[in-house]
């Protein structure tokens, strides 16, 4: 059994989608994931400025878009939609599509959070099973430039699980490795952090 857990901590950066290496298997669908762009802001309960704030979200909030409402309102001089949105715990509210980005075919990078832990929740949201990364920092086995894929996000740190495209021998915990990975990848399997 395995027992040693190998960490790297290095910048993941999107590099494409499954399809590039198995045309056969349909990419993950890219998920709406915006950043709140204003001040602090006030998660509504409805889609409506005199609903009651359920939570205050900081500057650089990442929030995935769950639906786009029909009709455009003007909130503080802004016209735009209501927007129905999650954020990386799971709670769901309503903000004016104002008070974020706009959509955008870029991915965001680190620089763009005020903070690392921001990232990281952005990459939560952002990321699918199966998206490619790449590593631009060397760390123990892992060197900068090296390719992978993202396979889930859990609760130990560090939380991200990639299967690099080269043997680097790694030795992870077993009760730690995505159960649905074929155990031939175990060598592959690195654990990392966003940032």
């Amino acid at each position: 059994m395995r027992t040693r857990r190998l960490a790297a901590l290095l910048a993941l950066v999107f590099i494409g989608a499954l399809a590039t290496a198995a045309p056969s298997v349909p990419a993950p669908a890219r998920p709406d994931v915006r950043r709140l762009n204003d001040a602090k802001q006030g998660l509504r309960a409805q889609a409506s400025a005199a609903a009651k704030v359920s939570d205050i979200l900081d500057k650089g909030t990442p929030l995935l878009v769950l639906e786009t409402g029909t009709g455009r309102v003007t909130l503080d001089g802004k016209s735009g939609n209501w927007l129905k949105v999650s954020s990386v715990s799971g709670q769901e509210g309503y903000l004016h599509s104002a008070y974020l980005d706009k959509p955008s075919a870029a991915w965001f990078k680190a620089s763009d959070f005020p903070s690392g832990e921001l990232y990281s929740d952005y990459l939560r949201l952002a990321l699918r099973r199966g998206e490619r990364v790449k590593a631009t920092d060397d760390y123990e086995s892992v060197e900068a430039g090296d390719l992978g894929w993202y396979v889930s996000w859990g609760e130990e740190e560090p939380n991200f699980q990639v299967v690099w495209d080269r043997d680097l021998e790694a030795t992870p915990l077993d009760s730690a490795i995505d159960s649905e990975l074929p155990r031939v990848l175990e060598d592959r399997i690195y654990f990392v952090y966003a940032d």
